[in-house]
């Protein structure tokens, strides 16, 4: 897969020389990344598989487990470009190391273009992956660690329960379980009583990983929060506290960037921007999930609303921070995608006052009965969907927001080209029993929020 560097986005200029040194599908996540989820398990990237722990839990030894050093090893000996470049099948004897990378290597054989966790981890691994890599033996392991990347999930605690999200990044998700348990086709569920205890997971040792990042505070250059909803969790606040504490919030320290659902601005009665986000000034990076506006947002995202993420949106914005869209397009907003792009027209664009407009689009794949390319499968849906997409590429390109349209026309041109391959029986009916399920848990109404999908509600139903 070779990418021409007009191909690459802008804000990703060390992708090429890094691979031009490393090769095509070199990634620096295995020497500079690691991602620590809520469950405990630590990987390199949120695309890998399986867990690098092995009987040490401290930071440093599992950097040096085995299995991150024999995948590593695998990029630096060039298997893990034979095995991004193959056809992909899953062998009786492949190892877990074979596949820690497939989910990206399956991504790019889809689109022939780098996923946006190799250009991010290469983009910020820029200033040390050559002192790294040197520093890294025949067998993997690193000499000299020269982490500048950590990705960390404290806990699922959260107050939404978001269609396409689970009980692993959501506490409150454990309210409407079944109906989630429907979704991914499981039909033996056990539905108990609600209690948030019975759902929290938080099996990350705290001080440990504060201790591991200010240790290696001299290469460290981001710090991801996700959840969850960060803002909830008091080891979010525990760790800035520290990072202030250490002088790491001011220039040339730490910066730090927070996934947030935007419904959360205090915590314990302390307004979170001025107390913290003001300390970073524009060192600190914001996401806030939007997949959709008015009643059709508060269904995908339950427990959003318009009025209060627009609150948010524009609070950020007030104190400096670099504010970023998170929208995930999937088979409940994408006929819907003009309306929310005018949404974000009307009430986005004037609050940033000329500056850049950012936005990340990402497919829910890892859902087949909720894919936004199956509306394929009903042509008279196909064709509305085309005309929507058009329209949104040429109303963004002539408002400016050239990132948007960038990404919307990748995904537009995979959507034309792709097959056509019927969703299996079993995926058709979670669709069904899931919004069934939903609707009379939640007490909404899908075919009131979405008229214009009967369509392909009556495609299900007639399997």
């Amino acid at each position: 897969m070779k990418v021409l560097p007009e191909d690459i986005p802008a804000w990703y200029p060390n992708y090429i020389p890094i691979t031009e040194k490393y090769g095509d599908r070199f990634c620096a996540a295995p020497w500079t990344s690691l991602i620590v989820e809520s469950s405990g398990d630590v990987k390199f990237c949120c695309m890998t598989a399986g867990d690098l722990r092995e009987d040490s839990l401290d930071i440093n030894d599992i950097v040096n487990s085995s299995l991150a050093k024999n995948v590593r090893k695998q990029f630096l000996n060039g298997e893990m470009a034979k095995r991004a470049n193959s056809d992909g099948q899953v062998r009786v004897d492949d190892s877990s190391t074979d596949t820690y990378c497939d989910r990206c290597w399956k991504l790019e054989r889809s689109s022939d273009f780098p996923t946006d966790n190799r250009l991010s981890n290469n983009q910020w691994a820029n200033n040390v992956i050559d002192d790294v890599v040197k520093n890294t033996d025949d067998t993997g392991h690193i000499d000299k660690q020269a982490p500048t990347w950590i990705d960390i999930s404290f806990s699922n605690k959260c107050n939404f329960s978001c269609i396409g999200c689970n009980s692993y990044s959501s506490t409150t998700i454990g309210k409407y379980e079944s109906a989630f348990q429907l979704r991914d086709g499981k039909r033996n569920y056990v539905s108990k009583p609600y209690k948030e205890s019975d759902w929290l997971q938080s099996n990350v040792n705290v001080d440990e990983l504060i201790n591991y990042i200010v240790e290696h505070k001299d290469t460290m250059e981001h710090i991801h929060f996700q959840g969850g909803e960060p803002f909830m969790m008091p080891e979010v606040y525990q760790t800035m506290d520290k990072l202030i504490e250490h002088g790491l919030h001011k220039p040339g320290g730490i910066k730090i960037w927070i996934h947030t659902n935007g419904s959360i601005r205090k915590y314990k009665g302390v307004d979170i921007f001025e107390k913290y986000l003001s300390k970073w000034e524009n060192r600190f990076t914001i996401t806030m999930s939007h997949d959709g506006c008015g009643s059709r947002g508060e269904y995908i995202r339950y427990g959003y609303n318009d009025k209060k993420w627009l609150e948010t949106y524009s609070r950020l914005l007030e104190y400096g921070c670099k504010v970023n869209i998170q929208h995930s397009i999937n088979i409940f907003n994408i006929l819907h995608q003009y309306e929310c792009l005018e949404w974000y027209i009307d009430n986005c664009l004037p609050l940033l006052k000329g500056r850049l407009f950012g936005i990340t689009i990402n497919p829910w794949n890892g859902l087949e009965c909720y894919k936004y390319s199956n509306i394929k499968l009903v042509p008279e849906l196909f064709e509305k969907v085309n005309e929507v997409i058009d329209k949104c590429i040429s109303r963004a390109n002539e408002v400016g927001m050239v990132t948007y349209s960038q990404i919307l026309s990748r995904y537009q041109s995979e959507f034309r080209t792709s097959d056509i391959q019927d969703i299996r029986d079993i995926h058709k009916e979670n669709f069904i029993l899931s919004v069934n399920e939903f609707d009379k848990l939640r007490e909404t109404n899908f075919h009131e929020t979405f008229p214009e999908l009967k369509p392909w509600w009556d495609y299900c139903k007639d399997k």
